[in-house]
């Protein structure tokens, strides 16, 4: 049975893992690339799960995917969404919309009135399904810092 867990600076190893194994098998969908993460030490894990809300979804004591979230730094009013990734052999189940559905609850409960993201304009699978749960465009877009070769587009879901 699904369930989803969030972590704590407790779980240090457990993040980098399926962070790390997000990285390796979506590449093109991240900032981030996994040599540059793989080199990180433990700290700075720690910090990240420290400033970031981070959220897996757990099926038969095994992570099979992973959300993160923020209050946004430019925005009093909105969270920030943040590297949603779901094994591949756990895709098109429902894990992914579970896993927006508490970055959804953690940020009606901090009072915000929003949730932002950035997808790669390539990933057309995710912008579905973020499409799917209610975000939409706002027309903010971005060329990735030391990845030009990757754009991103902004979208959001405001709670009514």
């Amino acid at each position: 049975m699904l369930s989803i867990e969030q972590l704590t600076t407790k779980h240090t190893h457990r993040f980098r893992t399926i962070r790390l194994a997000s990285l390796k098998d979506s590449p093109e969908a991240f900032k981030s690339t996994y040599f540059e993460m793989m080199l990180l030490p433990d700290e700075v894990w720690k910090q990240q799960l420290a400033n970031l809300a981070t959220f897996v979804a757990v099926e038969n004591h095994q992570d099979v995917g992973v959300i993160r979230c923020a209050e946004d730094r430019e925005n009093p009013n909105a969270a920030h969404l943040y590297s949603l990734w779901v094994s591949v052999d756990y895709r098109g189940l429902g894990v992914a919309e579970e896993l927006i559905g508490a970055v959804l609850k953690w940020a009606r409960a901090k009072g915000l009135e929003k949730v932002i993201l950035n997808v790669v304009e390539s990933n057309r699978p995710a912008i579905s399904l973020y499409r799917k749960v209610g975000f939409g465009f706002t027309g903010g877009s971005k060329l990735i810092s030391g990845r030009q070769d990757l754009k991103e587009l902004q979208m959001a879901l405001d709670f009514d």
